[in-house]
């Protein structure tokens, strides 16, 4: 198998990292190769991993990589290789396969001799009322999350969400599912309650506190004192 994986920063050093454990555990085959795309001529990765074998480094753009990539019958063809080559991209990576099938489409309808049919990238306007959202202004991606907390990058979304230590009753792509068809996102049930459940915990643990109180002078007690949030406590949904 080959695996391509995208970035050479902590999270392709992790990915890498994971994937080189399963094949000296025998999970995959003993000849897999990973392969770490990075714009850098010395990344990151290559300290980490360079002295291993099954690695190999290649220096360029993410984009360049993969429209090469995909277009070299020689590096990858569909018929013969299959899903024995499977991209890792990173996290936060720009939307890598939106942007390799705007550019793959285009050289299709060139050499169709369709250079009239225009292919844009429309911003997602849709607001779905989630825990997180964002929308990048400068080209339109729209970031959300269901997650009213910080993710581990790691996460494989499990059935029983660690977080909130109950099951996962939301899914991001049903979510998308019914905004395109004109329904509204379903709530979630079980992460409303957890987090009502710890907001309610951190609000008894700040009222448990005693006071600070300021001294104004030898043996006065100023009548001004107060505690102060350091932190907004977790985000209700």
């Amino acid at each position: 198998m080959r695996f391509i994986i995208i970035g050479g920063g902590c999270y392709g050093i992790y990915h890498s990292g994971q994937l080189y454990k399963s094949i000296l555990k025998g999970k995959l085959p003993a000849d897999s190769r990973l392969i770490i795309v990075d714009r850098n001529e010395h990344p990151p990765a290559l300290d980490a991993h360079g002295d291993k074998p099954n690695f190999d480094f290649v220096q360029s753009d993410w984009q360049a990589y993969l429209r090469n990539f995909f277009s070299d019958p020689t590096q990858y063809d569909p018929t013969i290789d299959g899903d024995s080559v499977q991209i890792v991209p990173a996290p936060f990576a720009p939307h890598l396969y939106f942007d390799w099938l705007q550019f793959a489409s285009k050289e299709q309808l060139h050499e169709l001799g369709r250079d009239d049919i225009l292919l844009e990238r429309a911003p997602f306007d849709e607001q779905m009322h989630l825990p997180y959202e964002y929308t990048d202004p400068s080209n339109g991606n729209h970031f959300m999350s269901r997650a009213g907390w910080t993710c581990p990058h790691s996460c494989i979304e499990p059935r029983k969400c660690p977080a909130i230590k109950d099951t996962r009753d939301w899914d991001l792509y049903d979510d998308i599912q019914a905004v395109v068809v004109g329904q509204s996102v379903k709530p979630s049930v079980t992460a409303a309650s957890a987090l009502q459940a710890a907001n309610a915990q951190w609000r008894t643990r700040q009222l448990a506190r005693p006071p600070k109180i300021r001294w104004g002078g030898t043996f006065h007690l100023s009548p001004l004192f107060a505690w102060h949030r350091h932190n907004s406590g977790p985000a209700a949904i």
